[in-house]
């Protein structure tokens, strides 16, 4: 019997600001192709989260667009970002960057997402 999906976020960092994926978006779609839950399934598109709200969600899984990781300073970084250090996805050590495109297109690559974060996760 599998377990219980991972509470999971795909953050993007395009202006200085982390936004999370919701739904109707490319990511939700591997997100749930690859067995983890959307914790931000609620809304739709891309939205800026806030400290306070990520935190309080406490994500066990977080996945991060390799251009957002640069932009963010690095894993390291985000890691120490006062929103993640005391999530389960940063004491687990369940942080994955993914290409952009990989991460938040469908195409010939998606099989491909998806098994990088079951292996991340593994699930």
């Amino acid at each position: 019997m599998p377990g219980k999906a991972l509470k999971t976020v795909l953050l993007i960092n395009r202006t200085g600001a982390l936004m999370a994926a919701g739904k109707h978006t490319a990511a939700d779609e591997i997100m749930k192709s690859a067995g983890v839950e959307n914790i931000f399934a609620h809304q739709q598109g891309y939205k800026p989260v806030s400290a306070e709200n990520l935190a309080n969600i406490e994500p066990e899984l977080i996945i991060v667009t390799e251009f957002s990781a640069k932009a963010s300073g690095g894993i390291e970084k985000i890691k120490s970002h006062p929103a993640i250090i005391n999530s389960p996805a940063a004491k687990n050590n369940r942080i994955i960057i993914l290409d952009d495109l990989l991460a938040m297109g469908l195409g010939p690559r998606t099989g491909e997402a998806i098994r990088q974060i079951k292996t991340a996760t593994n699930l």
